[in-house]
């Protein structure tokens, strides 16, 4: 009877919670990459018929691979040194996610979707743990096939590309790294952004 009275009283009364980021939007921009040799990343639309990645999941300069189940031919149009690549494919999306003009700061809500262990899209939200030097670490969840999925802040924009996971005392890793993006307007116009 408390319960509801509570409910009752925040419903009415209302609350001044923070509202959460809608994570669905960003869901919608998420791409699941299964390589003919086995293995799983993830990736981002970025534009019509670009995907925002991890270049170590790229072994090649061009290819073949299923995007969201889907038969695509990609190719890597630009790779900023820093394991992020911009990859077009032949193939088209009908909407596409947009970048953060702000570097997050320490203590900041992040969140991600990704394919970890060959599981589908999950979502993992954590915060900023810090930066060292160009590499962003976040207490958030990753595994393996996260690699290439967009770090989204609260307005759901991008922040970062998972591309490196730092091995804990647990059975899984916990602290999940991002290096910063250093593309060129020329890499961006080259796949369409």
């Amino acid at each position: 009877m408390k319960t509801w009275a509570l409910l009752i009283l925040l419903l009415v009364g209302g609350c001044s919670c923070a509202s959460l980021p809608d994570y669905s939007e960003a869901k919608a921009y998420v791409v699941r990459i299964d390589f003919p040799s086995g293995s799983v990343c993830s990736g981002t639309a970025i534009s019509k018929a670009a995907i925002l990645g991890a270049a170590h999941c790229f072994k090649t300069e061009a290819g073949e691979a299923r995007f969201n189940d889907r038969p695509v031919k990609w190719k890597v149009v630009a790779n900023d040194g820093a394991d992020h690549v911009l990859v077009t494919i032949d193939k088209t999306f009908t909407t596409w996610a947009r970048l953060s003009a702000r570097k997050p700061g320490q203590g900041d809500v992040v969140f991600v979707h990704g394919n970890p262990n060959g599981l589908k899209d999950l979502l993992r939200v954590g915060r900023v743990a810090g930066w060292n030097g160009d590499v962003m670490a976040l207490d958030l969840l990753g595994w393996f096939g996260d690699s290439g999925a967009a770090v989204w802040n609260e307005d759901g924009r991008i922040v970062g590309v998972v591309s490196a996971m730092y091995p804990g005392d647990q059975p899984y890793w916990r602290l999940t790294g991002c290096y910063a993006i250093k593309f060129t307007a020329a890499d961006w116009k080259a796949a369409g952004v």
